[in-house]
Formats: structure tokens, C-alpha cells, sequence
């Protein structure tokens, strides 16, 4: 059985020996103007599992009330050792929200939930002063 030990949202992600070099990670995001988008956004995913699940399939959904749920197409797991994370990265590059919005990043294996990432979006507002509000 695959597990999730961790997933987040962050700026930016890269794999490098023996892990990932992550900055930036974030649960809240600020539009200007409702509908917008969110720019450049990472998720990764950190999984385990056992020599049985190498090669089982995992998809992740991301849904929010902007848009219709999108489904990626499957994605493998590796088992590469006991007690060792296989990460997974997926880039976004623009993400339909609205304000006070709650987008998710879901793990789901064998069609059961095993995983989510809730992404709250909130309109921020720049006054003349160049002071940031937020709705």
C-alpha cells in the first residue's frame, strides 16, 4: 500500500542527490483581480511503499471551484528501498483560481483518497501607499 508522508505547493523544486532542493513553500496565495490566475507553482510528493507496489499507479487531481477537476494521466511508482521517500514533482505553470478559493492537490491510489493539499486563495488589495490588504 502506497503512502503519502508529505505534499506541498512551493515556488520552486528541483531533484538532486539523495533528495530535493525546494524554496518557497506556500498555503495561501494573493490574486489582485478575481478571476486570475497563480503562476509557477511546484507540487511535490513524497511517497513510500513496499517491493509489491513497485510499478502500481497513482493520479493526482487537482479541483477547485474555478474549474472542473483536471485528472493527470497516471503516474508509476518506483520502489527504490525500505523506508525510502520516491518524490515526485509536477510543475504548473498557470492555475485558474478565484478569490476565497480553496484549490486542491489530491492523491489518490486504487480510486481511494490517500493524500490532499488544500491551496487557499484570497484577494489581496494594493493601496495607493503600496500597503498590501488582504479581503
Amino acid at each position: 500500500m502506497l503512502k503519502v508522508p508529505y505534499i506541498f505547493v512551493c515556488k520552486e523544486a528541483q531533484s538532486v542527490v539523495g533528495g530535493i532542493d525546494i524554496s518557497n513553500i506556500f498555503n495561501v496565495a494573493f490574486v489582485q483581480d478575481s478571476p486570475s490566475f497563480i503562476e509557477g507553482v511546484n507540487l511535490v510528493i513524497g511517497i513510500v511503499g513496499v517491493p509489491d507496489d513497485d510499478g502500481q499507479e497513482f493520479i493526482l487531481k487537482i479541483r477547485g471551484k474555478s474549474f472542473e477537476t483536471v485528472t493527470l494521466p497516471p503516474i508509476s511508482y518506483e520502489f527504490i528501498g525500505y523506508d525510502i521517500i520516491s518524490v515526485s514533482l509536477g510543475e504548473f505553470d498557470r492555475i485558474p483560481v478565484i478569490e476565497n478559493e480553496t484549490i486542491y492537490f489530491e492523491v489518490y491510489y486504487k480510486e481511494k483518497l490517500i493524500a490532499q493539499y488544500p491551496l487557499k486563495i484570497f484577494r489581496e488589495e494594493v493601496k495607493e501607499n503600496g500597503l498590501h490588504t488582504k479581503d
